[in-house]
């Protein structure tokens, strides 16, 4: 996933990423409940890279 643009303003930081086609995490985890510390991790380490 590519991070296009950091911005802060005031007390507020956005990223501005690039758009994947699919179920939102939001959705995801509305559906099936709170992530496992496994898959939060896994989600964490893609957005590193």
């Amino acid at each position: 996933m590519q991070i296009h643009e950091v911005i802060h303003e005031d007390e507020l930081w956005c990223m501005v990423m690039e758009y994947i086609d699919g179920i939102t995490l939001a959705s995801q985890v509305e559906n099936q409940g709170v992530l496992s510390e496994a898959e939060a991790l896994r989600y964490i380490l893609i957005l590193r890279q």
